[in-house]
């Protein structure tokens, strides 16, 4: 199933090109040299692809103690780039975008993971969808670590906690002495702190002529330390979980990492083939041993230059949902973000709501999507397919 935020009827002009994982690194790094604005998943765990040291169940008794992870849960749907302007990082991504509400309602017994970066300086906002495909009972840690993130409430204690970005660095121009010096800083940091991370070497090592097998594994960095998240969806009530990421140096305390993300916003994305996963850390054996949640790589990616040109506002979903949600110029969010009032085409005005904002499941106590559940794959879903409720759209 395809998704567009502007719908299928809408013709885009960007740049940005999906495919694809070839069968061997190598090929896949041959095709990168010469490529540009592409999106591809990479397989985890994968001899020579993304690399991800996890923690082991030894971890508990001796720190550190990691083995590759095995591949990831959540496998890539798709994704795009939008101004910054279309949505907002205050409310669920999958409030603000039909396109979301319908896929996530279609397939209502799968579970999604939907990220949205925001990069204050460059202007755009990175949509992605994950979808879980490691079927429930496979791995017993993930799915006890995954519940326990899935089911946390505001303010999202447990989901700051455990939410981890990893970052391979793919072979081609590399990153600069500075920038490296700054990632070898926070990985002594990570390595003597709680993670325990292995050492990466001393300078990057894909430059002019190197081993086109190459990719450097940067340490493993709980992502509220160092920039700012906002946590949607999950619970019992709903199949997905959305993460906001907010991408401006600016915000970063700590100076390596500031420049780390700095030397981002200002073209590492578009110079260099990255690999971007998430880790949830396990942080009792129950939930060991840790997985990779999901993965996606950046090949040489403009997002600025690849961004969707919104279409006039009349034919403009995103838009048409941010007026109906609009009370005659007022913000419908109230405090806690969610939506309290709807603006009625009709002359009804603006309506406060007395739903909340949240989805509504059925009398079917199975939830396959937060781990609890024992539906598995081709399971019934636990949500009525004849309501709209379950969208996390207030009053539907």
């Amino acid at each position: 199933h395809d998704w567009h935020p502007y719908g299928t009827q809408y013709t885009s002009t960007t740049q940005l090109q999906y495919r694809t994982n070839m069968d061997t690194n190598l090929a896949n790094a041959k095709h990168d040299s010469i490529t540009s604005n592409v999106m591809y998943e990479g397989v985890v765990g994968a001899t020579d692809d993304v690399s991800i040291l996890c923690h082991t169940q030894s971890h508990i008794d001796t720190r550190g103690t990691s083995a590759q992870s095995g591949t990831q849960a959540f496998r890539f749907v798709n994704g795009y780039i939008l101004k910054i302007s279309e949505i907002s990082p205050d409310i669920d991504p999958v409030t603000q975008i039909p396109a979301l509400q319908e896929l996530t309602a279609k397939f209502a017994n799968l579970a999604f993971f939907i990220t949205a970066t925001f990069g204050t300086k460059l202007g755009v906002v990175w949509i992605a969808v994950w979808v879980r495909t490691l079927p429930i009972g496979v791995d017993n840690g993930f799915d006890t670590n995954l519940a326990d993130y899935w089911m946390d409430t505001p303010p999202y204690t447990k989901r700051r906690r455990k939410l981890e970005l990893f970052v391979n660095l793919g072979p081609g121009n590399g990153l600069s002495i500075l920038a490296w010096t700054a990632l070898k800083t926070m990985n002594t940091i990570l390595k003597f702190t709680r993670r325990g991370e292995p050492e990466i070497p001393s300078s990057s090592n894909n430059g002019p002529g190197a081993n086109l097998y190459e990719r450097t594994a940067f340490p493993g960095m709980t992502l509220n330390n160092y920039l700012e998240t906002k946590h949607y969806g999950g619970g019992d009530t709903c199949n997905h979980v959305s993460l906001v990421t907010m991408l401006d140096a600016n915000l970063v305390k700590h100076w390596a990492a500031k420049l780390v993300f700095q030397r981002l916003e200002d073209g590492a994305i578009e110079d260099c083939v990255l690999d971007w996963s998430y880790v949830l850390e396990g942080l009792t054996l129950e939930e060991l041993p840790e997985r990779a949640l999901c993965t996606i790589r950046s090949v040489h990616l403009d997002l600025a230059g690849v961004a969707l040109d919104p279409p006039p506002d009349h034919l403009n979903p995103l838009q048409q949902n941010k007026n109906k949600h609009n009370c005659n110029g007022n913000s419908c969010n109230g405090a806690d973000g969610d939506i309290d009032c709807v603006y009625q085409d009709d002359g009804g005005g603006c309506v406060e709501l007395s739903m909340p904002n949240t989805c509504t499941a059925s009398s079917d106590s199975s939830k396959p999507w937060n781990g609890h559940g024992a539906v598995t794959n081709g399971g019934s879903s636990s949500l009525s397919s004849s309501s709209k409720l379950w969208s996390c759209w207030p009053g539907w």
